[in-house]
């Protein structure tokens, strides 16, 4: 059957509309009524809500289509699958002609086009410009309908008769009708007769270029020139401009034969020989040698006015910043026009400027600007002539503007240095108290010890080693300094360095400050942090820099909306804005007039104010005064949903305005340019439809652009972030190849934290979000984890992949994105007023009770809503339902005790003596992080803590460790305590902290995994799981002292999957499996214990076992099923010396190239 069958082609199929509820069967009937079942081969639905018919014959096709059916009370067409149509360019059309005029004329041809009839773009590449369209438009039609179109079209419309033009893609001769040219080199047209006899066309065609010469002002020789040149047939009128071009250039040779033209006097009949020479002076199709150079040159050669406007589209910047280079607009002009047929560039340039190292930068950015191609060579001769004088000093010299333009764009010449105004403020007790050594401490810890010190050396490695009188002492210089309003000018002081972009864009300031400036302030910020967060000062929506918030807040948020609207069959149209100068032009005194408007101390103002007002910034050698403003977010959407997206155009357009008008009252305000819009819908509707205009800038709907870090796109698919991912951590991943190569570089440990640290994150950012619904892109991302851990343990690429992750001991990339997004649940429902829970509430409400959407982060909701235990909630996050001074306590340890009574042959004794001398309240704990000076514990100790001395006024907490396990009672009897909680686990609780279910969401990630990679061993991988798997949290190599030769021998050992002929041949490398000895099967046993080719080096390795007490009969799965240092590296050695011909064997492949060892 299989060789008689015969497989159907596209144009035996046609496609019908699908109509929801119907089933596939009905349409399927319908067609077999007309056509006869027996005629009916394939069925299916595709894409676009289509359902496509697959029919016996192509005759079929040709006869159903255009006609239509009815299914179940529906009717519907019937259209072909392959359509055969053609692109028809309408040209000359009014932009007031609607697209249903021109069809109401092609349907008056009988044409029915197949697609919408949509505009041509104009070909601006300027920013800004790439919504200007041509007077041209393009549809497309059936190549029947060729043949019915007409070249031209009459077509009225408002009063006037207009003429449109239409054409296939190829080029079309409006002469002679034919394709492959054009009018004007068309060879088919009739050469203009040759006259022998008086021409009455030349006589008045000399007058009327004799008076024109006449009316120029040209010298005396060109005129004569001029006249000369005319005699000539007659022209026809569309090249007459040409023809005279051509006649001023190249009949010079004629003056000597032809008289001067008279109006009364009458012309000698020219010669059969004059005339062919004259003809062949005037005509386009036989152009002599002369003239042909002659009008390459001059259109090399343009003009000052055309120079100028080719420059245009780079005025504007010119303009803006013509303080940085050496010319303006109109002398680059001239010197440019003067360039064109100079032999020595270098010297008209001397004319305008030495500087040629700044010419050539203000060149090089002009190149990039403008759009004339002929003028982008110019300019690029130009740059390669200057840069071959003398190419270090532009480099310096564009190093030195990058470097300018940084350092103005951080001191602006507007800066303000008057710190004399602030605002009206309120007393606030909290706020103006003085700061505690619990807020020094607290502030202290979270700087890092590498962190690079201000221009007075002081890191903070050196203050945390300050001892506790000297921070004293600082906490009361600090009390004092806020006290009187009044700070240090040094702190004022910032070196800056400058670091280049990616790509040369400008350059990245990285500024030092003080490190007690940065420790006052993070005092400051955790204050006003809480009280903020306590008084609900900060808007719901906002999620940039608070506490329990981030960037993938916004992300959930967008993305329910859109889910949210397409299961009711809505649009969402968003725009993604970017506030100009966010972090450049922010008004202080509107910072401040906020602050104090919220209830913020003047005390607090004033230190706003002194360290965003001015400060003095040095870079090598440059000092100057500047402006800092931080703590500002650039990136916005504003998103409407509505079931008419012309309606939702509108509501956006307002909103955004309204938010350019708030943005004016603080002096920001929207880029247009930098502004995306994106039509979120699942009806096909294609981008490009939407428009919406922002200050006059029209922006139209793009199909994707990336937020926050993910690029979202209409369908809401996200394979293009998905594609991008691959290729970012494909190129990171080069970082671990450098590392390791398959027997030689890194410890495999090393570079699974290197993949979590560098590859890994790059994946989990918003996969919950992101995770695709189809199997084959969420291979393409498992596929970069198993690509990791293969070049990570030196695996083959056969190795199937559940031992991967088994030996590697890591979850499935979807296992660990549902973790991922079960945690990120959790966590937003344990606050009750945060904006993305009511979201997630909202949706969950809407559509919990049906089938939710096969998302990864509805699956995650279901799980959690559905849990027997549920995530315990409070108006706020943790943090902020605790009182600040049970934030900020901390409490002394003491480890004297420790030592005092460890080497006491009476502990207890020692312990009660040291108890009845003790002033303060001791908390006696037996764990390391007891041994340090000071500690900070989980917020449910601190508030015990924190209760336990307000209990006892006039008493420190103080922390006392002892030594576990000496006889001391008390501690005895509380491990015991602790055993026996831990062996009878509680009922599982109604409610938990979401930071408890977090463990419960790894654990069952962990229990998912193993579960599917033992299902696949079942068929792959058997041999591993049966012997050598085991659900220990590590792998075996971890933190053994190993060469990475040795672990990855003997991983390719575990997995069976090593070099030998019975693997090889298992993957069909080579033919068969045997021995060179003769053996059926060329295994790791035979090799180590059976093989007669090795008797020498088995004694050998006999011998080295006996040593570690390993004694025959021996296999290989008992040594490498619990790996030890010594077993591991006799193996290893032995296979090590036998060579890689014998391990190897010789590669007899007849089928796919061997692997390499």
């Amino acid at each position: 059957m299989t060789q008689h069958f015969r497989y159907p082609t596209k144009e035996e199929a046609i496609i019908i509309d699908s109509i929801n509820g119907i089933s596939i069967h009905s349409y399927t009937i319908a067609v077999g009524t007309i056509v006869q079942p027996k005629n009916v081969r394939f069925v299916s639905r595709i894409s676009m809500n289509r359902v496509c018919i697959y029919l016996t014959d192509k005759a079929l096709v040709q006869e159903l289509t255009d006609r239509t059916i009815e299914v179940e009370g529906h009717k519907l067409t019937i259209r072909p699958l392959v359509n055969h149509s053609k692109r028809m360019l309408i040209s000359n059309v009014c932009p007031t002609i609607t697209q249903e005029e021109i069809i109401q004329e092609l349907n008056k041809l009988q044409v029915q086009p197949v697609s919408q009839i949509t505009f041509v773009h104009s070909g601006l590449k300027n920013r800004g410009y790439e919504n200007v369209f041509s007077f041209r438009r393009q549809v497309y039609v059936k190549a029947n309908d060729i043949e019915k179109i007409p070249p031209k079209l009459e077509i009225e419309h408002d009063g006037m008769t207009y003429t449109l033009y239409f054409t296939t893609e190829k080029l079309t001769c409006f002469s002679c009708k034919e394709e492959g040219h054009i009018a004007k080199y068309c060879r088919n047209t009739e050469e203009p007769p040759r006259s022998t006899n008086k021409s009455v066309e030349v006589e008045h065609a000399t007058e009327d270029i004799a008076a024109a010469a006449e009316s120029l002002p040209l010298p005396t020789e060109e005129v004569a020139k001029t006249t000369a040149s005319a005699t000539t047939t007659k022209a026809t009128e569309d090249n007459s401009l040409a023809l005279m071009s051509k006649s001023l250039l190249a009949s010079t040779t004629m003056k000597r034969q032809l008289s001067s033209p008279s109006p009364t006097k009458e012309k000698p009949p020219l010669q059969k020989d004059q005339t062919r020479k004259i003809y062949s002076v005037f005509s386009p199709k036989q152009p002599t040698e002369p003239a042909t150079k002659r009008s390459k040159q001059i259109e090399q050669h343009p003009s000052l006015q055309e120079v100028k406007g080719n420059l245009e589209p780079a005025r504007n910047y010119l303009e803006t910043n013509k303080s940085l280079y050496p010319l303006d607009f109109n002398s680059l002009s001239v010197m440019l026009h003067q360039t064109y047929g100079a032999s020595n560039v270098y010297t008209i340039v001397k004319k305008f400027t030495t500087d040629t190292e700044a010419l050539s930068a203000m060149l090089s950015i002009t190149k990039q600007l403008v759009t004339c191609n002929n003028l982008k060579q110019r300019i690029h001769r130009i740059i390669k002539k200057l840069a071959d004088l003398d190419e270090p000093h532009v480099r310096r010299w564009q190093q030195e503007r990058l470097r300018q333009a940084a350092i103005n764009k951080l001191c602006p010449p507007w800066v303000e240095t008057d710190p004399g105004y602030v605002p009206s403020c309120t007393e606030n007790v909290f706020l103006d108290e003085q700061f505690s050594f619990s807020e020094l401490n607290i502030a202290l810890e979270d700087k890092n010890e590498k962190s690079a010190p201000g221009l007075d050396g002081t890191g903070f490695d050196i203050i945390k080693k300050l001892p506790i009188k000297l921070k004293l002492i600082l906490l009361d210089i600090f009390n004092e300094m806020y006290t009187l309003e009044v700070y240090p000018e040094a702190w004022k002081e910032v070196f800056v360095f400058l670091i280049p972009k990616p790509g040369g864009q400008g350059l990245r300031p990285v500024s030092l400050t003080s490190c007690f400036c940065k420790l006052f302030e993070t005092m400051m910020k955790n204050r006003l942090q809480w009280w903020a967060e306590v008084n609900d000062w900060i808007p719901k929506d906002q999620h940039g820099f608070r506490r329990g918030h981030s960037c993938v807040d916004n992300m959930t948020g967008l993305f329910l909306m859109v889910e949210g609207a397409f299961r009711r069959s809505r649009d969402v149209l968003t725009a993604f804005l970017d506030v100009e100068g966010a972090f450049d032009n922010v008004n202080v005194d509107i910072l401040l007039e906020r602050l104090a408007s919220l209830g913020c101390t003047r005390r607090i103002v004033k230190f706003v104010q002194f360290v965003t007002r001015e400060r003095l910034i040095f870079t090598e050698g440059a000092t100057a005064a500047m402006r800092l403003c931080k703590g500002f977010a650039d990136d916005v959407s504003v998103s409407v949903e509505a079931a008419d997206p012309a309606d939702g155009v509108v509501a956006l357009e307002s909103a955004i305005k309204t938010l350019g008008e708030n943005l004016d009252i603080i002096g920001l305000g929207i880029s247009p340019f930098k502004t995306k819009l994106i039509h979120f819908n699942d009806r096909n509707i294609q981008p490009g439809r939407q428009r919406i205009k922002i200050r006059e800038h029209v922006v139209s709907s793009c199909s994707h652009t990336k937020f926050l870090g993910v690029i979202f796109d209409y369908r809401l698919s996200f394979k293009e972030h998905i594609n991008y991912v691959k290729k970012k951590c494909t190129s990171t991943m080069n970082i671990m190849k450098f590392l390791c190569g398959t027997y030689w570089g890194s410890h495999p440990d090393t570079l699974l934290i290197l993949y979590k640290s560098y590859i890994r994150s790059i994946m989990d950012y918003g996969s919950f979000i992101y995770l695709p619904k189809n199997k084959q892109d969420k291979l393409k991302l498992e596929r970069i984890q198993f690509a990791a851990i293969r070049c990570a343990l030196g695996y083959r690429m056969s190795t199937p992949t559940n031992i991967l992750l088994a030996e590697a001991k890591m979850f499935s990339f979807e296992e660990r994105t549902k973790m991922l997004g079960k945690a990120y649940i959790a966590k937003a429902l344990s606050n009750s007023n945060f904006e993305v829970t009511l979201k997630i509430e909202e949706f969950y409400a809407a559509h919990g009770g049906r089938r939710l959407p096969n998302r990864c982060l509805f699956t995650c909701m279901a799980s959690i809503y559905n849990a027997e235990t549920r995530v315990h909630s409070s108006r706020r996050f943790n943090p902020y339902n605790h009182n600040y001074h049970t934030l900020t306590f901390t409490a002394e340890t003491d480890a004297s005790l420790g030592h005092e009574i460890k080497n006491s042959p009476d502990p207890d004794l020692a312990l009660c003596e040291r108890l009845e001398a003790e002033q303060t309240l001791p908390v006696y704990t037996d764990g390391s992080a007891g041994r340090q000076k000071s500690i900070s514990t989980n917020l449910g100790h601190k508030e015990r803590l924190a209760s336990y001395e307000n209990n006892n006024p006039g008493k420190k907490v103080s922390l006392l460790w002892i030594p576990s396990h000496i006889g001391i009672v008390g501690n005895e009897v509380v491990d015991a305590v602790a055993k026996e909680a831990t062996r009878n686990q509680p009922p599982n609780p109604a409610f938990a902290p979401f930071s408890d279910l977090s463990e419960n969401f790894a654990l069952e990630a962990k229990n998912n995994s193993n579960d599917k990679n033992m299902d696949e061993g079942r068929d792959k991988g058997k041999q591993y799981f049966e012997e050598f798997y085991s659900t220990r949290s590590t792998p075996w190599f971890s933190n053994v002292n190993l060469p990475r030769r040795h672990i990855v021998m003997i991983n390719r050992m575990r997995a069976n999957h090593t070099c030998l002929a019975e693997s090889l041949e298992r993957k069909n490398i080579i033919p068969d499996s045997r021995c060179r000895c003769g053996y059926e099967k060329e295994n790791l046993n035979h090799i180590l214990w059976d093989c007669r080719l090795y008797q020498t080096q088995r004694k050998v390795l006999l011998e080295k076992l006996k040593k570690i007490g390993l004694f025959p009969p021996l296999n290989v799965e008992r040594l490498i099923a619990c790996p030890t240092i010594e077993a591991c590296t006799i193996l290893c050695d032995y296979f090590i010396g036998l060579g890689s011909a014998s391990l190897t064997m010789a590669v007899r492949s007849r089928g796919p190239k061997s692997e390499s060892k």
